[in-house]
């Protein structure tokens, strides 16, 4: 399985999440996010709705139901009911049940060898760190 981490130490979730959703969209591919607490899967919903004039990601949560129609579901529980190609992890979630998707990307603001051991433990890594002058930066090459 490959495993992508995201150090984003420098812009917020909320400028980086999207971006990666966008690609995700494009490729074709349907999403699970997996926040750390329902106060964050909250915050998340908002500013996916809001964090362009010129664009829309659709998204659905528990709360919407339909999650078959949803091609990104917002969720805080160990699911995929939206038959998601790819797992996006908010900070420290740890799920346990891996095997259902393709690709995990993980955005973590605070990276540690601890976050790096656990990806390393389920799958082949790359770290990508964000660089003060923008863009990212490869910081740790694939492993397994």
């Amino acid at each position: 399985m490959q495993i992508v981490g995201y150090h984003h130490s420098i812009s917020p979730l909320e400028k980086v999440l999207p971006k990666l959703l966008e690609k995700v969209l494009a490729a074709g591919q349907r999403a699970v996010v997996m926040a750390p607490s329902e106060d964050q899967l909250k915050i998340i919903d908002t500013f996916l709705w809001t964090y362009s004039k010129s664009e829309l990601l659709p998204h659905g949560t528990a709360d919407d139901g339909n999650p078959s129609y949803q091609p990104i579901w917002l969720t805080c529980t160990d699911e995929n009911p939206n038959g998601a190609q790819v797992l996006v992890l908010i900070d420290a979630v740890r799920p346990t049940n891996l095997s259902q998707f393709e690709k995990v990307l993980i955005l973590d603001s605070a990276w540690s060898n601890e976050s790096t051991q656990w990806a390393q433990s389920i799958g082949d890594l790359t770290v990508w760190e964000e660089q003060v002058q923008g863009g990212w930066q490869r910081a740790v090459a694939s492993i397994r």
